[in-house]
């Protein structure tokens, strides 16, 4: 159990982490807007202000920070607060797959293969983003390729063709198989 002085340090370094991460992120470092979104949507050194994280983590993602396009994509998804957005959410997890991060290549195939509000079920593209991730080779491996599996029997000779050609491209632009917690 923690004292009151501990918790009392923690709260000063947790308003001190906000406010560095303030003058970064104005000062346009997007690691730093990144930071400060995900502070000001989980009250962290400030009161909670879900209007000012999104601000935050759109302006991250805009200037390409990955795990911000990921997590928006969370966010807007969630739709806590505010009406969830589906179709944008998943825009974002795409940018973040595109980067070659593996979670968002993951989300990004289960709603192009669940579809959700605003957005109808795209089997080749579920395909393609799960091949990519069978090509990423991960500990996930065997898990993505079943899905893959499950998948392909609603597609056609033609477009498991297509979607091969388009994963094997996908891959080797974008397949590097980072994952956040790396």
């Amino acid at each position: 159990m923690s004292t009151q002085s501990e918790q009392e340090g923690s709260e000063v370094t947790a308003v001190s982490d906000f406010e560095y991460a303030k003058k970064s992120a104005e000062n346009g470092d997007p690691e730093m807007q990144r930071v400060l979104g995900v502070m000001l949507e989980n009250g962290v050194g400030v009161k909670r202000d879900v209007k000012q994280a999104r601000k935050w983590l759109r302006t991250a993602a805009m200037n390409g920070d990955a795990y911000a396009q990921f997590y928006l994509g969370i966010v807007l998804i969630g739709g806590e607060e505010e009406p969830e957005n589906f179709p944008e959410g998943v825009k974002y997890f795409r940018k973040a797959a595109e980067q070659g991060y593996s979670d968002a290549q993951a989300l990004l195939a289960m709603a192009y293969r669940d579809g959700g509000k605003g957005l109808a079920p795209d089997p080749i593209q579920a395909f393609t983003w799960f091949s990519v991730l069978v090509m990423n080779d991960n500990d996930e491996h065997i898990q993505w390729q079943e899905q893959k599996r499950m998948v392909a029997k609603e597609l056609s000779r033609e477009q498991l063709a297509a979607a091969e050609e388009k994963a094997a491209q996908l891959f080797q632009q974008h397949g590097s198989g980072k994952w956040f917690a790396e």
